[in-house]
């Protein structure tokens, strides 16, 4: 295993890493090997194997359309081919969208000068760089903005004045009231992470909504204390749900159309065995 990700591993909390960036072609390497520096810098192709949540390829996460499109617009304006130096302004100006996809770190082999990223790792070259303005995996906001056409969703998101922290973006209006300042700072903690099921605390000081960066995907149902809710698609690929003022345990589950048939068929068919048995049974008798 890699020194980068045995640093990143020490790392408890739920993040994403950025492997180089989308699209780089050329990189510097002090190994010996290329493949030895493509490996240290944990690229899609290596990610899976240490178990670390990349943005590219997302580990218990669907690769879907919408996730894609968001992602395409860290090369919005380029050329499809571009070279490392050409990289570090592209972070700084997209690092709000990096921020939503709850980016914490970032794979290099160049050190990115701005204030909101700083170099906490080195092996021969292939720096570790920290995203020190990420938004958690799980977050709360008490603004909306509803945008119906996909097209104008992306554009706001690489507006130059989105920040995903104060707003969510919706693709339909949930009319709902809310206080869009709060007394006081909401918060959240994930209680368990898994790929079926996940479940958050939340202590909403006032009405809002709880962002969950996850993929926005069909068969996920989300529950609020129990009882069932909504979830609206957020920023055009994750999953927002809205809260009332007080303390809330919410859980996503995935439960597709398809379990719910199969489970379905699973139990006529136990009842049909069960009533064949008993016929033969009474007939054996007889």
């Amino acid at each position: 295993m890699p020194q980068t990700a045995k640093f990143l591993l020490q790392d408890k909390d739920i993040y994403r890493a950025m492997s180089v960036y989308p699209g780089i072609v050329s990189i510097r390497y002090k190994d010996k090997d290329p493949n030895i520096t493509l490996i240290k810098l944990l690229t899609p192709e290596f990610n899976a194997w240490v178990n670390i949540s990349n943005i590219e390829m997302h580990l218990g996460l669907f690769c879907v359309r919408h996730w894609e499109e968001v992602i395409k617009l860290l090369r919005a304006g380029t050329p499809l081919s571009i070279k490392e130096d050409e990289v570090v302004p592209l972070i700084i100006k997209n690092s709000q969208i990096l921020n939503l996809f709850n980016v914490k770190y970032i794979l290099f082999t160049l050190d990115i000068n701005d204030s909101r990223f700083r170099t906490i790792f080195e092996d021969n070259g292939v720096k570790i760089i920290e995203n020190k303005e990420v938004l958690p995996r799980a977050f709360v906001v008490h603004n909306v903005k509803v945008i119906k056409e996909k097209q104008k969703v992306l554009k706001e998101l690489i507006s130059k004045g989105f920040n995903p922290g104060q707003y969510v973006i919706l693709e339909e209006d949930p009319q709902v009231k809310i206080n869009s300042k709060p007394a006081a700072s909401s918060t959240t903690k994930i209680i368990d992470y898994g790929n079926e099921e996940v479940a958050v605390h939340c202590s909403m000081k006032d009405n809002g909504f709880l962002i969950l960066t996850d993929t926005y995907y069909p068969g996920w149902q989300v529950y609020v204390d129990n009882k069932k809710g909504k979830i609206y698609r957020a920023y055009h690929t994750f999953r927002a749900v809205y809260l009332e003022k007080g303390d809330h345990m919410v859980k996503f589950k995935y439960e597709p159309l398809s379990f719910k048939i199969g489970m379905w068929i699973g139990l006529l068919t136990l009842c049909g065995m069960a009533i064949f048995l008993r016929l033969y049974q009474t007939k054996k008798t007889c």
